[in-house]
């Protein structure tokens, strides 16, 4: 199970760095159209890479989101694997 746990946060890290990797190179994208000598160039690059640098940040948003999903089902696993431990220890003594 903890392979399992440590691979799937592997695939998030590597869907985080895909994300900013893609936020960043839009923004070099809009800095270097705004440095060109059309000015219209500047706009264009600027509309043109907005949906990549949204979709990026949305893309680490929902990774994050990912992890915290786990992180949740990993303390769930332990806290009920804490209570069976305490359940059968009283059973245990009952009898």
């Amino acid at each position: 199970m903890a392979l399992l746990r440590q691979e799937q946060k592997l695939v998030v890290s590597i869907i985080i760095y895909v994300g900013w990797v893609l936020v960043a190179l839009s923004v070099v994208i809009i800095l270097t159209a705004f440095t060109s000598d059309y000015p219209f160039l500047g706009l264009m690059g600027s509309v043109v890479c907005a949906s990549p640098i949204l979709g990026g940040l949305f893309q680490v948003l929902v990774a994050h989101l990912v992890l915290a999903v786990l992180d949740i089902a990993d303390n769930t696993r332990a806290t009920h694997q804490l209570l069976a431990q305490e359940a059968l220890s009283r059973q245990e003594k009952q009898y």
